[in-house]
């Protein structure tokens, strides 16, 4: 299932097949009003969400989430020559470094390959922990 989030809605697609079966088959889609949730209400939004998804007749058991860019910070960085485990170590720091300190809560990542023996370029993009937390909790629920 994948799940495109924005501030209104939740947009969702059910495929089955994909890779392995070299096809996919589009199953389910709907869109939901985005749950506005504060912390005590994340039981009741999981199963609020789990109750939809069952009436308009998802089965997924895995999801990939997709987040509004607003709710992104990225920006390409090039990395030296370093082996995968050293350029994530190197783009931590980059990323405590580089961002603003009003961005402490954000948790970082990086797309694209890094070489041992020549520089790279890669994305290093980050977002709110608070979300992914807030997301996670509901999904989880």
């Amino acid at each position: 299932m994948g799940i495109a989030i924005t501030e209104r809605e939740w947009f969702l697609a059910e495929v089955s097949g994909g890779v392995i079966a070299k096809t996919s088959t589009w199953q389910h889609s709907a869109a939901i009003a985005t749950p506005g949730v504060s912390t005590d209400a994340v039981s009741a939004a999981g199963a609020a969400f789990r109750k939809h998804l069952k009436e308009v007749g998802f089965s997924a058991k895995h999801a990939i989430v997709g987040l509004p860019a607003k709710w992104i910070t990225a920006r390409p960085w090039q990395v030296p020559p370093a082996t995968g485990s050293a350029a994530a170590s190197i783009l931590r720091l980059v990323a405590e470094r580089q961002f603003p300190p009003e961005l402490k809560d954000f948790i970082f990542d990086y797309a694209g390959a890094t070489h041992p023996a020549q520089p790279t370029t890669v994305l290093l993009a980050g977002t709110s922990q608070q979300r992914i937390n807030q997301f996670m909790a509901i999904a989880d629920a």
